[in-house]
This record gives structure tokens, sequence and C-alpha cells, in this order.
């Protein structure tokens, strides 16, 4: 297959089984992985691969910060600090259609933020893998 076939399959998943992955399976794609581009080949990350109580407990702690309020600090900043066309509207476009997928109304607040927590539990995937 070529290269663009798989860019343009790309696509992001937010609904995951509850099956056990493959310990094999995860190293495989690790693997594979090791070869994305780094600056200068440092390949300057590590990777924890999180699973059964440890990831639940994570996923409850993080929901639970969540929950709380508690503002998340990056080591860098990844999003724009004042967002601009033609940004901003890409940004309100797909929340738009995330939401609507989903059947959250626009005003159901209580509903957003549920599906938010979702991201704190890897939207229940039976597998977190945390890059450092």
């Amino acid at each position: 297959m070529k290269i663009d076939e798989l860019i343009k399959q790309r696509h992001s998943t937010r609904a995951f089984l509850q099956q056990p992955v493959n310990e094999e399976l995860i190293q495989e794609i690790l693997e594979i992985a090791r070869y994305a581009p780094s600056g200068a080949n440092t390949q300057p990350w590590q990777v924890a691969i999180v699973t059964g109580k440890t990831k639940q407990r994570i996923s409850d702690s993080l929901v639970m910060a969540y929950q709380q309020g508690l503002k998340p600090t990056a080591d860098y900043v990844y999003y724009p600090e004042t967002w601009r066309s033609p940004y901003i509207d890409r940004r309100r476009a797909c929340g738009l259609q995330l939401y609507q997928s989903l059947e959250i109304d626009r005003k159901d607040k209580l509903a957003q933020q549920k599906q938010w927590e979702a991201n704190y539990r890897a939207f229940d995937a039976p597998v977190m893998l945390l890059f450092f």
C-alpha cells in the first residue's frame, strides 16, 4: 500500500471494546513507531504501557482532577493562546460535528462535560500508552 493511501485512511477512534490487547501487538506497534522522525534523530520519548487496575487508577485520578476544575500544566504550549480564523472556525466545526454525532445538544453543558471526561479515561480503551 502506498503511504498516501495509508494517510488518507487515518482516523480517530473514541469507542473501544473491552477486550484485552495482545502485548506482542503493542510491542510491534511501538517497534514500528520508533522509526517516527525526531529532531536530530534523538527520539526523546519514553512510553509507559498501562492496563488493568493501574490504568483504572490513573483514569479515575484524571477524571477527579477534571471534575474538581484542576487545570493541567503542559510542558509546552500546544494550542495557541488566542485562536484566529480560520483555525477557530475549524475547531468549532469539528466540535459541533462531534457533539452532533453523539446527539449532545449544544446547550447541554453537563453532557458535554461527561463526554470530555472520556478523554481522561482514554475513551475506555483497554490499553493506555503514555508518552513522556
